[in-house]
């Protein structure tokens, strides 16, 4: 006896697969949405700032980023370290912090047990890299940042 496929039910089943289908995939980018979210709040209760990318030159200097990822820059004249991350999915912003923000925001997460290979030290240093981003000056409360005009 052969199996034989009623094509009507096949094709009643299809929708239902192609709906679940979008309902984890909507879940995932949910989920990393929210990740992300969560990690800027970390950010800022660690101490650093948000900035917007809010002009021409902001946008474009913001665009050559790597998107979530930490960014170490040292100042040209007083040879400190400025803590750059970039979020294009979220705010369009750059959260910018000196080291005691970087380092109370490693301390807090491995309290909480969320500490990554790139924040366990694999940060980008760009202090070599000839990225025109000035002196860090003011603007930025910290006193840190990509430098004027920023």
């Amino acid at each position: 006896m052969s199996a034989t496929f009623h094509f009507p039910e096949v094709f009643m089943m299809r929708p239902a697969f192609v709906l679940m289908a979008a309902l984890f995939v909507l879940a995932g980018c949910e989920s990393q949405r929210q990740i992300i979210t969560q990690k800027e709040d970390y950010l800022l209760a660690a101490g650093f700032h948000q900035q917007p990318a809010n002009t021409p030159n902001r946008i474009a200097k913001f665009r050559k980023m790597p998107p979530h990822r930490f960014i170490r820059q040292v100042n040209a004249t007083s040879h400190e370290p400025a803590y750059l991350y970039a979020d294009p999915s979220i705010c369009g912003c750059l959260y910018v912090g000196d080291a005691k923000a970087y380092g109370k925001y490693l301390a807090d997460q491995k309290k909480r047990n969320l500490t990554t290979e790139e924040e366990d030290g694999e940060i980008i240093d760009t202090s070599h890299v000839g990225w025109d981003w000035g002196p860090a000056g003011p603007g930025f409360n910290s006193g840190y940042g990509p430098g004027m005009g920023w």
